[in-house]
């Protein structure tokens, strides 16, 4: 571990940790409990929780720790001094003790990062796309990015142009995500969640069009990618 990477390492949880862990993810919510319902929890519920926080700090503090290394602009220490910062990392920590998601955990570091480097919209934009990753699913996202830039997802994927003069939206993803053939149901309520947030511009998958690989995300929408993105 260098001296900067030591400077900013993350502190290890202890038993009087547990309690701040569990309010800062809504599970003090719960009715109050005791005794042996209590001492379930810190055995069972508690360590789990404490090791999510640990490992999106870790992450969180290793993309900083590389910015700092390779942006001359850039430093750590400025951080304290940004109001919105701390705001949006206060908010995604909360949202990543809540998932496990890793596309989702991994949209969210890197909406901290893009926060740190000042590319971000206005912060209500930003809260608003925060609450977009803690709800919507991992095919959602994947879905979106598709949708944005159809072509480049299919070379990340290893699949050439599909093989289709004219198909459906629901087709082309199919295509490029098997997994999802024999889903239409699950596919159509993707597209209804993304079109009625004003990510994309359509509302329907399952129309053919021959404009396939055509980007159909709005400007929201791909403002919200380049907000979850590394870059």
């Amino acid at each position: 571990m260098s001296d900067k990477e030591s400077k900013y390492a993350v502190p290890k949880s202890t038993e009087k940790d547990s309690l701040h862990t569990l309010a800062r993810a809504g599970v003090s919510a719960l009715p109050t409990i005791g005794g042996p319902a209590a001492e379930l929890f810190n055995l069972v519920i508690i360590p789990p929780l404490n090791r999510r926080r640990e490992e999106w700090m870790e992450s969180v503090a290793s993309g900083l720790i590389e910015l700092e290394k390779t942006v001359d602009s850039f430093s750590i220490e400025s951080l304290a001094k940004n109001p919105m910062f701390l705001t949006i990392v206060s908010h995604a920590t909360y949202v990543a003790i809540r998932n496990h998601e890793d596309e989702k955990l991994f949209a969210l570091k890197n909406a901290v990062i893009n926060t740190a480097l000042k590319t971000s919209p206005d912060e209500d934009i930003l809260l608003m796309f925060l609450d977009f990753v803690d709800s919507l699913t991992p095919w959602h996202l994947k879905t979106l990015k598709f949708l944005h830039d159809p072509t480049v997802i299919l070379n990340e994927l290893g699949k050439g142009k599909p093989p289709y003069s004219s198909a459906s939206l629901l087709t082309i993803i199919q295509y490029a995500y098997p997994e999802l053939k024999g889903r239409d149901d699950f596919l159509h309520q993707i597209c209804r969640d993304l079109y009625n947030r004003g990510l994309i511009v359509t509302d329907s998958f399952g129309i053919g069009v021959g404009d396939f690989l055509a980007q159909r995300t709005s400007r929201l929408g791909s403002q919200f990618i380049d907000f979850i993105s590394s870059h």
